[in-house]
């Protein structure tokens, strides 16, 4: 997946996540992008292939900012 939001990883997000292990950088993927990673996941929660996610857990829809409603 080639990242073609407007965001951009800077050198101390990237330190961030060298350091955390995580990063946030607001705007990295559009909003189809956004929408294949979710659907993505909840593909493989529902197989039970998401280790150490909880059972009881339901992935959500995320509305990106761009979409209605």
């Amino acid at each position: 997946m080639t990242a073609t939001g407007k965001g951009t990883l800077t050198r101390a997000a990237a330190a961030h996540f060298e350091e955390r292990g995580f990063t946030v950088v607001p705007g990295l993927f559009g909003c189809d992008e956004i929408a294949r990673l979710c659907a993505e996941f909840a593909a493989l929660h529902a197989a039970g292939r998401c280790r150490g996610t909880s059972r009881r857990m339901r992935p959500t829809p995320i509305r990106c900012a761009a979409t209605p409603g």
